[in-house]
């Protein structure tokens, strides 16, 4: 197996090259389908195109004469004769196909890439590096195939000004008229102010103990995928079960009853329309134990390749685990934050990670949490887009309304802060957007 001849067309490298010193202008659709000189299997061949390129960068013509000149210099290693660029020149079969010779140069190029990543993960397998930390290691390998297997539209390209000019103008048309931008969240206030949760974004959810940040994370996570498309909640703290529970409860069924076991034919009725309402939410639970930072990676890249992805949710944060070990439970919650910014960011997908706020909470006149109180680390606070900021007075003043509930927009990278009210339903364990004066739920 390890003798065969990687995949590769040298017909291919030699017509797509062929082109190029006749029609210069071909150069642009040929970069287009992104041929770059790593695709490129023989040196001399490579060393040409890699010649046409910078001639092409610094303004000058293109034949089998500026290209000879250009490689007699010696810079870019390997290189063809005159005699050799006459030849290909001779033998292009038509010019009309110059993309096809370079779109199947490209796909030989990322087969052995993925040939070249492959092998490498075999052998790293067998090292100590992979032994001391399985997980972290299949994370490394499976990052590895993608990025080899990544086609070029997948890079990215640059913008042109006016062109994000218009997307900027028309994304103000939409935020003006009250629609969300981004993925909604089911929560008018919330995405009348940031435009929804967007892809690439980490959102960090804080609260305390108590406040309700795995059900308002749960309520989100159900309105994106009945609305939007698959979500995933990743729960290191309550097990399927209870997360089931929970989502029953939002039916209408009380949830003491529920977690009582205390039910009669219409509250049984009542579970069954709420399973059936909710039968085709493509929302997945994950609630494997020692949730690590590259289990969540894995299981967010399979889904996104599989089904799609809307939203991912983790719940909570301070509960992952990063690989190695660290002195400082702050460094590993940075790594983490970090982690989840990246992921975000190569899913495209919005993240919303809860996290605990620490006790400075508590020791203040004014119990609203502030952003310096998110636990453990700065560094959620830079990594994070948007941070919300979960608030009931009721839990710090028996007197308060027990239905009243804030939502602090205290960080917005790209847009206003604010303060979202919203009305928590403590029976069915759910926040909803905030009542109209005068209407009881």
């Amino acid at each position: 197996m390890h003798r065969r001849v990687p995949p590769h067309s040298t017909d291919a490298e030699r017509g797509v090259l062929g082109c190029l010193l006749i029609r210069p202008e071909l150069l642009a659709d040929v970069l287009d389908v992104g041929l770059s000189v790593g695709d490129f299997y023989v040196p001399k061949w490579a060393a040409a195109f890699e010649a046409v390129t910078t001639l092409a960068a610094r303004g000058e013509g293109i034949d089998t004469v500026t290209v000879a000149d250009e490689l007699a210099g010696g810079a870019h290693g390997v290189a063809p004769d005159g005699a050799d660029l006459v030849g290909v020149v001779a033998e292009v079969p038509s010019l009309a196909h110059a993309v096809t010779y370079a779109s199947r140069v490209v796909g030989y190029g990322r087969l052995r890439r993925i040939i070249g990543a492959l092998a490498e993960a075999t052998e790293a397998a067998y090292g100590p590096d992979a032994k001391a930390d399985p997980q972290g290691f299949a994370d490394l390998a499976e990052r590895t195939v993608l990025a080899a297997t990544a086609a070029p539209d997948d890079q990215g390209v640059p913008g042109l000004l006016v062109e994000l000019l218009d997307d900027a103008i028309a994304e103000l048309h939409r935020r003006s008229a009250g629609e969300a931008v981004g993925v909604p969240t089911g929560l008018v206030d919330l995405d009348r102010l940031t435009g929804g949760l967007r892809p690439g974004q980490l959102v960090v959810l804080g609260a305390r103990p108590s406040m309700g940040k795995s059900a308002l994370a749960l309520d989100i996570a159900l309105n994106v995928a009945g609305m939007i498309g698959p979500a995933l909640f990743v729960s290191a703290e309550m097990g399927s079960g209870e997360l089931a529970n929970r989502v029953l409860a939002g039916g209408g069924v009380p949830s003491d009853r529920i977690l009582g076991a205390r039910l009669d034919e219409i509250d049984f009725r009542r579970l069954g329309e709420r399973r059936d309402d909710l039968a085709g939410v493509p929302l997945l639970i994950d609630d494997s134990p020692g949730a690590t930072l590259a289990s969540i990676r894995a299981r967010a890249r399979r889904q996104a390749s599989r089904g799609g992805l809307a939203l991912v949710v983790v719940d909570y944060l301070q509960l992952v685990d990063a690989p190695g070990r660290r002195e400082r439970r702050e460094a590993e919650v940075a790594e983490i934050s970090r982690g989840l910014k990246a992921l975000a960011r190569e899913l495209q997908v919005p993240v919303l990670a809860a996290a605990q706020l620490n006790r400075a909470v508590e020791l203040r006149a004014d119990k609203r949490p502030l952003l310096a109180d998110l636990r453990e680390s700065g560094q959620l606070e830079q990594d994070a887009d948007v941070v919300l900021l979960l608030h009931r007075p009721a839990v710090y003043d028996l007197a308060a309304d027990q239905g009243t509930a804030e939502l602090i927009v205290a960080k917005h990278r790209n847009g206003p802060t604010g303060v979202v009210p919203l009305t928590w339903l403590p029976a069915r364990m759910r926040f909803v957007n905030a009542a109209p004066v005068g209407v009881d739920f």
